[in-house]
């Protein structure tokens, strides 16, 4: 019963009763990476017409690369490489 209520209402044991319902009705399985992940994706790559692509889950890992040279730096961050591009004047500063 413990295992039941587990899998029924977190994610972190293991895919929710919800989700492996869903995989086993709608789900094609693709393969499974070196860390034991598996990835489906729709039955025979039928195209959502919500998304307009095929619907796929457990993407490829990514490492987290905060803290890294390799992190996210968008430009106008002060860590960017590079100058900061110039305000351009799109809005008027609040004055009380």
């Amino acid at each position: 019963m413990k295992q039941f209520l587990l899998k029924l209402f977190t994610w972190w044991n293991s895919q929710t009763f919800g989700t492996q319902v869903w995989t086993r009705l709608y789900g094609e399985f693709v393969g499974e990476d070196e860390q034991g992940n598996r990835y489906y994706r729709t039955k025979g790559g039928k195209i959502d017409p919500t998304l307009g692509v095929e619907r796929r889950w457990e993407k490829p890992h990514v490492a987290n690369m905060t803290g890294t040279p390799a992190a996210y730096r968008p430009s106008g961050s002060t860590l960017a490489s590079g100058r900061r591009p110039k305000a351009t004047g799109d809005y008027q500063a609040w004055t009380p």
